[in-house]
């Protein structure tokens, strides 16, 4: 497949320059922002987490895993998908 065919047509001339965007692991940081305050009272743990190679789920399975309880219900903040 030629460059024409995968980018499509140019508006005008050849490129400027070309880049590499999100290459590597690292490129890919997000910080979460609690927007609740925590008072340290409930039934709740807060976690500071950095993982690789992983998503959010099978992170979550592994603490639970590590902790030996099961993983009923938890709210994660980089999770896209609906909650129960």
């Amino acid at each position: 497949m030629t460059e024409l065919e995968l980018l499509g047509p140019r508006a005008s001339g050849q490129p400027l320059g070309t880049a590499i965007l999100k290459a590597v692991a690292e490129d890919f940081q997000v910080d979460e922002v609690l927007d609740i305050p925590l008072s340290g009272l409930g039934e709740h743990l807060w976690l500071w987490v950095e993982k690789r190679d992983l998503n959010t789920e099978e992170a979550a399975r592994r603490l639970a895993e590590a902790q030996a309880c099961r993983c009923v219900r938890s709210a994660m903040p980089a999770s896209r998908t609906a909650r129960p």
